[in-house]
């Protein structure tokens, strides 16, 4: 991408987000607001489809909880596939407040709606041939597909392709 198209690189990102910290703003807030933010936009695409959230290890996996809390208490059918263990304290407490039940593989899971969770801003390296099978799966199984930061496998600050990146229909 051309930087006069550039919204933010990662390390910018990431100063905007710890400038908000240094004022008080705790990470699992930011989480909340930026899971509640997307799931207002999941919401409306889904139309009363059920939807599969692919949540990864670190913050953009925390917010694929909140993401998936806030689709379920609407009453939308919601499943979690979570292939790693969040690595964040704010990823650990929003799994445990999503509650649901967390699968570690996409076995038969289908529906309306695919949100991408798995990696967010400042991957640099490509996926692992198992994440990206898992990723090209689901999306192949699902009707819409949607990215939180930008589709996994895909580099934050350059938009280089990392690996083979399934085509998705929103980015948030």
């Amino acid at each position: 991408m051309p930087p006069a198209e550039q919204v933010l690189t990662a390390a910018q990102m990431r100063g905007a987000e710890d400038a908000l910290v240094a004022r008080g703003v705790s990470v699992d807030e930011l989480m909340q607001r930026a899971g509640q933010g997307a799931a207002d936009w999941v919401w409306r695409v889904a139309g009363g489809r059920a939807v599969t959230v692919l949540c990864g290890p670190g913050n953009n996996g925390g917010d694929g909880y909140v993401i998936a809390q806030a689709l379920r208490e609407r009453g939308l059918a919601v499943a979690v596939i979570a292939p790693l263990d969040p690595k964040t304290d704010a990823a650990r407490k929003a799994r445990a407040a999503w509650g649901g039940s967390v699968a570690q593989a996409a076995d038969g899971i289908h529906g309306g709606v695919f949100v991408d969770c798995l990696f967010g801003s400042g991957l640099t390296r490509p996926l692992s041939a198992e994440h990206e099978a898992l990723l090209a799966g689901l999306a192949a199984r699902h009707a819409f597909t949607v990215a939180v930061d930008l589709p996994s496998g895909v580099a934050t600050d350059d938009g280089e392709m990392l690996g083979r990146v399934p085509r998705f229909d929103l980015t948030l």
